[in-house]
């Protein structure tokens, strides 16, 4: 073996550990280096050197002194939050969301305005100008530095050189926006669906805490996407398009999907969510305690569902029948620890979460104890933009590749 290839690997084992110092201080914090070596199994030269290399680089900083355990007490140690900032972007069928975070994610700026035009020229300069408003407000405030931009898109996105694919609701092909705000902005830019990044948010800081193996499923009327977390990790496939769970075939005779085929899973369940078919039944004299069709939403089913309408209940149990039959083939395929549900629709589903994990474990075959249970995302407000800031921390707290580091060799 080389000097060279050992210095390499040197290397990559301190960076492997920085990595796993900054992810329990993400964790848990404040820790006292002993405690950080107990934790880590690193020794504590080991931990004080790098722990003495974080606060020169302004990532971690000392708050105060530990409890005495017997001895010397220990100096505290937490994530700097003036050690930098990120922005997060989210764009979605309907709105564009930028907001700016310090080290430790807490919002600093925040902007969102709907999307009314689907132009990809004009909706891309308007998330630009949304972010030079944020750089600007970074400077005349903390004047931190950034750290990197994060986006979450709709569509098939390919990760490694952060290519929206194809966007079909919005109809963008092609949009290299990591290569184009790399160079615009000068920082790491990096690019993910928005379900994956979403389920990113959530592992960070939210449901998905302290899960290795969790799925994330984004809902609403129109669309299901998905995140997937397969030991502590984002699973996003060769090319980053693992999620489109949407268009898993459930129906072969089901009716027609946006992508071609027929009987996809969001298809199905775009036909169950479908409110015309009970503003029809009032329309013609149903009794129900649902009111005025003309002003039906989706919601007020649901409450009603709740309150025990017999109309609404027929609705809620048809929703919930397409909605199992889809976790349960994931479940079976992935054996998760739990299921996130999030999105417009999925934030609804409060009320009926027995009754969906009860029809779940019946349609499973695994055994009853390994079930996963079935929650609501705790993100509840622009998951995907404090997910995109997910995307630029888990950057800088991952252990890096040992093909990354290949590739940077002479």
């Amino acid at each position: 073996m080389s000097v060279y290839r050992r210095s390499a690997d040197h290397h990559l084992m301190r960076d492997i550990n920085r990595a796993l110092i900054l992810n329990h201080l993400r964790q848990d914090a404040p820790q006292s280096r002993a405690e950080l070596a107990e934790r880590t199994g690193l020794t504590r030269s080991t931990v004080s050197s790098l722990v003495d290399e974080l606060i020169a680089a302004n990532l971690v900083h000392e708050t105060g002194i530990a409890p005495s355990r017997g001895g010397r007490r220990g100096t505290l140690l937490a994530l700097n939050p003036a050690g930098g900032c990120a922005i997060g972007v989210a764009i979605t069928s309907d709105q564009i969301v930028v907001l700016l975070t310090d080290f430790v994610a807490h919002p600093r700026w925040q902007r969102q305005m709907a999307l009314l035009d689907a132009d990809a020229g004009q909706v891309i300069g308007q998330v630009e100008a949304l972010i030079d408003e944020a750089l600007a407000y970074n400077a005349a405030h903390e004047a931190a530095p950034l750290l990197g931009i994060g986006l979450a898109t709709p569509g098939l996105v390919r990760v490694r050189d952060g290519t929206l694919r194809t966007a079909t609701n919005l109809r963008w092909r092609d949009i290299p926006f990591q290569a184009r705000w790399e160079a615009r902005f000068g920082v790491p830019v990096r690019v993910g669906n928005e379900a994956s990044i979403a389920a990113l948010g959530e592992h960070y800081f939210g449901a998905g805490a302290g899960f290795s193996d969790f799925l994330y499923l984004e809902l609403s009327a129109r669309a299901i996407g998905a995140g997937i977390f397969v030991e502590g990790r984002l699973y996003q496939g060769v090319d980053g398009y693992a999620g489109e769970v949407g268009h898993m075939v459930v129906d072969p005779a089901g009716p027609a999907c946006s992508c071609g085929r027929c009987g996809c899973w969001e298809a199905v369940l775009r036909q169950v969510c479908d409110l015309a078919p009970l503003r029809d039944a009032l329309a013609a004299g149903m009794p129900s305690s649902l009111g005025d069709p003309t002003r039906l939403t989706r919601a007020m089913v649901l409450s009603a569902a709740e309150a025990g309408d017999a109309l609404a209940r027929g609705y809620v149990e048809r929703l919930l029948n397409v909605l199992v039959i889809g976790i349960a083939n994931l479940v079976n395929v992935f054996n998760p620890q739990r299921v996130v549900l999030g999105g417009s629709l999925g934030m609804l589903l409060a009320p009926f979460l027995p009754a969906l994990q009860s029809a779940l474990a019946a349609q499973i075959t695994l055994p009853a104890e390994s079930a996963p249970d079935v929650v609501l995302a705790q993100i509840a407000s622009n998951p995907s933009a404090l997910g995109a800031v997910a995307l630029v921390l888990d950057e800088i707290m991952s252990e890096p590749l040992p093909g990354a580091i290949r590739q940077s060799w002479p």
